[in-house]
């Protein structure tokens, strides 16, 4: 008798959906501050 895991399965997935939007989320963050960082920095140069 195999055990249910479609329930665990089914976290899985769940967890796996909110890391990718974490993710996504917390990259367009440091895209943001790094564009920010250069345009001062270009800023300084000119």
């Amino acid at each position: 008798q195999e055990p249910d895991n479609s329930e665990t399965n089914n976290n899985n997935i769940i967890i796996n959906e909110i890391y990718e939007s974490v993710n996504t989320e917390v990259n367009n963050i440091l895209n943001k501050a790094e564009e920010s960082d250069n345009s001062l920095e270009y800023n300084k140069e000119n």
